[in-house]
């Protein structure tokens, strides 16, 4: 009678999500990256020293 249905488009909300909020996504982005490659920095460096520490016990 007259009433239209408007249906919900998933790509233009998608889309307009993407617009407002993208600039909080990729910095959310980088803060993960920037707490992972700390976290293998850290990692990576105590398993040098332990290796280090190893050597040198068994070759000195």
């Amino acid at each position: 009678m007259g009433h239209e249905v408007n249906e919900f488009d998933i790509n233009k909300f998608a889309a307009e999500y993407l617009d407002k909020n993208i600039n909080k996504i990729f910095d959310f982005g980088l803060k993960i990256l920037k707490g992972a490659k700390n976290s293998v920095k850290l990692k990576l460096r105590k398993s040098y020293k332990k290796y280090i520490s190893n050597i040198t016990s068994k070759y000195a």
